[in-house]
Formats: structure tokens, sequence, C-alpha cells
């Protein structure tokens, strides 16, 4: 790992004080310049070093400078903001040096990908065909709008950047893994596992197509066996890649080997602490062994990512209730129901809390209210539009 990465991972983390030297040695070595001193930089100001904030600012603009080349500082500082999450001033960096050099076709790669990541998909698939004008060999950014049209479940635009990757660059794993991903959801299996071995035979340390592999035993062929064997390939060819742990551990969570599931899902915290799916899935196996402290910190954390899920509410207010915390109990199925006021069961629960805490007034209210929430869905679910799409799917 270079002093440049381990010094982004201390940015990240942080720890500014490492930062700054890993970042100083990667400039003495001229390694990765222009994005160690955007990393020095952003370091100074975090810790309120402003004066060596502007000296760091002046040695960029001497070297830009002495080159003639401020588009590359401003792509670099681009991309160094990218790097760690900064994507507001990624976004500016990058388009400062698109004002400098409108031809910059890296660039509005990496505009796209920040696009992407921020799910605004019309922004990324502009960018990628501009890309796409400046250079119309660029397999990257085929393969970029591939991963795009796939997420709009756009498969066939997608299929057809694929094609074109193939065009270009017969030997590139990528565009097979893609097509293999695309068939995979269309529930063509076997041409998804031909195109995912294309992709091995043509690089067999290649770790995706091994995760998607163990997909489709898993959740296809319902084969744990062979899911666990491709899973684990993938995880000995990339240990920095936390899907194939992911899925390895809900493998286990369904044998009920919760031993191995924990593990696996604490693997693949590690490497992306934002996985909100692993940190739910380890409060569901906390909360099923009795484990109710560990249980409300997992699902915490799956708030912290996403405050929305109105099931990790519906849980914790189970678990406070189990742990006699009516009170935070009661808070947790209310914030569930301004979440999703239309679910009888949270009310169903919010009613048995009451109940227990001998509120009878307030459990009778939450339990009528269930009744009248489902009935109205009951009806709802026999309303003859809906029967006749029914009728219509049935032919």
């Amino acid at each position: 790992m270079s002093d440049y990465t381990t010094a982004i991972n201390f940015y990240k983390s942080e720890n500014y004080e490492k930062a700054i030297k890993l970042f100083s040695k990667s400039l003495e070595k001229k390694m990765d310049s222009y994005k160690s001193l955007a990393g020095l930089y952003e370091c100074f100001q975090k810790i309120g070093e402003t004066k060596k904030q502007e000296e760091t600012a002046s040695i960029a603009s001497s070297m830009a400078t002495s080159q003639n080349r401020f588009d590359i500082l401003w792509k670099n500082y681009g991309d160094f903001y990218s790097e760690v999450g900064e994507y507001p001033k990624a976004i500016e960096s990058y388009e400062k040096a698109i004002q400098i050099n409108k031809n910059y076709q890296t660039v509005y790669y990496n505009l796209a990908m920040i696009y992407y990541s921020n799910k605004e998909y019309q922004k990324a698939i502009e960018h990628c065909n501009v890309s796409l004008r400046l250079n119309p060999r660029d397999d990257y950014t085929y393969n970029a709008l591939g991963i795009i049209y796939s997420e709009l479940k756009e498969y066939q635009k997608a299929i057809e950047c694929y094609r074109k990757m193939i065009l270009i660059n017969p030997k590139d794993e990528y565009s097979y893994n893609g097509l293999a991903n695309i068939y995979s959801e269309l529930g063509n299996y076997d041409k998804a596992v031909q195109n995912y071995n294309k992709a091995i035979d043509i690089n067999s340390r290649f770790a995706y197509p091994y995760n998607g592999l163990g997909t489709i035993y898993f959740k296809y062929l319902k084969d744990y066996n062979k899911a666990i064997e491709h899973y684990k390939k993938a995880v000995k060819i990339d240990q920095t890649y936390d899907l194939p742990y992911t899925n390895l551990g809900h493998i286990y969570k369904i044998k009920e080997e919760y031993r191995k599931a924990i593990i696996c899902y604490q693997k693949a915290i590690n490497i992306n602490p934002d996985s909100e799916e692993c940190h739910t899935s380890l409060g569901k196996i906390y909360q099923e062994q009795r484990d109710y402290n560990k249980a409300v910190e997992c699902y915490k954390n799956s708030l912290r990512i996403n405050p929305n899920n109105h099931e990790i509410y519906t849980n914790l207010g189970t678990l406070y209730n189990l742990v006699g915390k009516k009170e935070k109990s009661v808070q947790s199925l209310k914030r569930a129901l301004k979440l999703k006021p239309e679910d009888p069961y949270i009310y169903s629960n919010l009613g048995n809390v009451y109940a227990e805490a001998k509120d009878y007034e307030k459990a009778i209210e939450s339990y009528k209210k269930a009744i009248e929430v489902f009935s109205a869905k009951d009806t709802d679910s026999n309303s003859p539009e809906e029967n006749k799409t029914l009728q219509g799917l049935n032919r």
C-alpha cells in the first residue's frame, strides 16, 4: 500500500496528523504529487493551520505554473476529493479543470462516476456521452454506462454498451461480467453462467464473477455448498471485496451457523462500515440470540446509515419493550409509523406495549387503528381494478 493510499485512510478516520506525515512523504517521493498536496491542504484546514494551508496552495500553484497545466492540478484535486467522498468539492475541482481544458475526457468520466454515486443518473449519462464523444473507444466509459443502465433496469441499452466494449477489447473481463449480471437479473442463468465463466477464463484472478456465480447458486439454484465455494474464491482473491462476505453471512444465517455468519458480517463491515444490510442482519442475529444490547447497537448503526428504515424502528421498539424500556419502545414505534403509517402490524405492536404497561385506553386505540388499516388494505387488495390486473397476468 502506497504512502498516499495509507494517508487517505488516516484522513478518512480523521487522524489528520498521521495523514499529514504520509502525504508529505508521498510528496517527497514525487508520487501522486498534486493529490498529496490536495490532501495536505485539506488536513491543514481541518486542524486550523491556516498559514500551512496557504503555503500548500502556493506550492501547488507554482508546480502548475511551471508545467503550464492548471487543468491537471484541478483534475488531481478532484480525484482526491472523490476518493475521500467529498463530492461537492470534487465536482467543483473537476469543473475548474474543464473550464481550462474543455476536451479533458477523463474528467468527464470521473464526473459521471460521482453523479452515479449520488444517484443522479441522468447527469451521469450526459457526462458519459461527452466522454465517448471525446474518445469513442473508451471501454471504461462504456462499462460505466452499462452499470448505470443496469441500475435503471434499461437492460437492452446496458447490453449494447457491454457488446461495444467487447468489440473494442475482446479480452476485457468487465464486459462479460457486466453481461452476466444482466442475464442473471433477467433470469437467464445459463447465459449468466456462460459469461461469468468467460470473464474468469480471461482473468482467473478477477473476484467479481466468482461472487456472481455464488449468487446464482445461492439465490436461484439454492445450492448453498456451491455458493459458499464461489464466495470463498472471491474473498481469497480480493479480501477488500465486501459483497462475498455479506453473502456468506446470509447463507450461514439461513443455515443457523450464527458464529460464522457474525464473523462474515463483521468482515464486510470492516471493509464497508456503511453497509446497512450487514448491520441490520447482525442485529437480527443478536436479537434472535437474546443479546439485546448488541442488537440495539447494530440497529442504531443501521439508522445512522439510513434514518428512514421503518423496519429498524419497529425492531428497536420490540427490543426496548423486551428489556422494559417502554417509553423508548413507544418512541421507536411512533417513528416507524411516521415512516409507514399504513402498516397495521406496527399499530398492533404499539398496542402490545401499551397493554403491558396497563395503559389500556391507548392499547385499545392502537388495536382499533391496526384493524382499521388492515381492513382498508384488505378492501384495496380486492378492488375490481386489481382483480382485473391479476386476471390479466394469469392469462
